[in-house]
């Protein structure tokens, strides 16, 4: 593989890998960064959730504020009389219709130690019973409002009442103007059922669920935010698959004990647009790579590559002409024109050398073909690649018949040693070898003393 392509190859392949170890990079960058975005918008949908919770116990805090600053409401907690209930029962607010319309479960008045002086429940299907037995105990150990100390104390929450979940608000009873002693409380509850949730997802704009703690029929999904929720860690994050997400919550009663499971599940939109935008990103930065590669690739091969392959080209065929061509060409200001021009300076020097050696041997020859010696050069395989006039003149042969003949089989074989035959009588340090051979010319037998010397 020539320079060129391992070049183009070499840098392709860095640039290839480089496009993608930053792919790798940036996807696991992104992937992380999308996927905490995910998590930290999972939990304020969580919170919102809460939020309509909050939201939900504060509008019905309104309420029971409306019914605890009522002048006839406060002086039946008073006088104890009857009117005003034997009115509301039969076409004031306390009628079944009432109560419904407002969604109101639960209706206590409390006298100032706690007492139940009136009651209303509905059930969770809305019919009219009396108030359930498990409530009286809260009642009797709490009182709805654990560490109040003093009759304005507010309060609200979740307790659950016969395995349901309820909203409480408790109002201190007072008059219109608030300016009387508080003569009891008015505790006002809303079932947290299914219609209630579905609601609260309405108000949210969440898909919202809610689980007892020892709800059989809980999903397994619940029961693993269960195991990682705490008072410490409320908010619990969790991916379902690759199309949803759920965060569930920890609902404590008004008691400060764990109660309920807040779930709430959602689409991974962000995480699906943040993949479609890493695909895009990717496809645009890839592209960026590649045309970057390519106009490397391209420059590199026109500035540097081409020029050398050329100047690799030039440099063989001066080398394979029979004489010195013209000098180059030189392009440009760079390393490589310094090359080429110093090439150039070597081709002059070759030239100015060649003609001294041509002149040389022109002169050389002319002194051996003067010569009235008899001259023979011939090769270690015993062609004769040379001989001079007086060669010619004394075997009365002319020169292109000599040329070109091999020693063996020949008249000259008679004469001439060969190469094997001055094996190991020619060295370094006799590095010629003398030997004689008889001729017999037409008029005269001629002994001939030969000089052979090794080159």
């Amino acid at each position: 593989m020539n320079l060129r392509n391992k070049t183009l190859i070499v840098i392709g392949l860095f640039l290839v890998c480089l496009i993608l170890i930053l792919y790798t990079a940036a996807q696991m960058q992104l992937k992380s960064s999308f996927s905490e975005l995910e998590e930290q918008n999972a939990k304020v949908d969580v919170e919102r959730a809460l939020n309509a919770i909050s939201n939900e116990l504060t509008s019905l805090g309104d309420l029971a504020n409306f019914w605890a600053a009522r002048d006839d409401i406060y002086a039946f907690m008073t006088t104890g009389n009857p009117d005003f209930i034997n009115y509301s029962m039969t076409t004031g607010s306390l009628t079944n219709d009432s109560l419904h319309n407002t969604e109101i479960n639960l209706l206590l008045f409390l006298n100032s130690y706690g007492q139940i002086v009136f009651s209303r429940f509905m059930n969770a299907s809305g019919a009219a019973e009396e108030i359930p037995q498990d409530l009286i105990q809260q009642l009797s150990l709490y009182g709805f409002c654990p560490g109040c100390l003093d009759k304005k104390s507010r309060f609200s929450g979740i307790i659950l009442l016969s395995g349901q979940p309820m909203m409480i608000v408790t109002h201190p009873i007072t008059d219109s103007k608030k300016e009387s002693p508080s003569m009891g409380r008015v505790v006002l509850g809303r079932y947290l059922t299914q219609k209630e949730v579905d609601k609260l997802s309405g108000i949210a704009q969440l898909n919202l669920t809610i689980y007892p703690l020892d709800d059989p029929q809980m999903p397994e999904d619940f029961r693993q935010a269960r195991s990682q929720l705490s008072q410490s860690s409320p908010i619990f994050v969790k991916l379902l698959d690759g199309n949803s997400i759920a965060g569930y919550a920890l609902l404590t009663d008004i008691y400060g004990n764990s109660l309920m499971i807040l779930g709430m599940d959602a689409s991974r939109d962000i995480y699906r647009q943040g993949a479609k935008s890493m695909e895009s990103f990717m496809i645009l930065f890839s592209a960026a790579g590649l045309l970057f590669l390519l106009m490397t690739l391209i420059y590199l091969d026109r500035s540097v590559l081409s020029r050398l392959v050329n100047l690799t080209a030039s440099v063989a065929r001066i080398g394979q002409a029979p004489e010195i061509p013209a000098l180059l060409k030189v392009q440009g200001e760079d390393e490589l024109a310094h090359l080429v021009a110093s090439i150039n300076d070597m081709v002059a020097a070759l030239k100015c050398a060649h003609k001294d050696l041509v002149n040389s041997e022109r002169r050389y020859k002319g002194v051996v073909e003067d010569l009235p010696d008899l001259i023979c050069r011939y090769s270690s395989d015993g062609i004769i690649n040379f001989v001079n006039a007086s060669f010619c003149t004394f075997f009365s042969a002319r020169e292109h018949e000599i040329l070109g003949k091999r020693l063996d089989g020949s008249v000259w074989q008679r004469h001439l040693k060969s190469a094997r035959e001055l094996e190991g009588k020619i060295n370094e340090n006799y590095p010629t070898f003398t030997y004689e051979s008889q001729y017999k010319a037409p008029e005269e037998l001629r002994w001939i003393l030969w000089t052979a010397r090794g080159t």
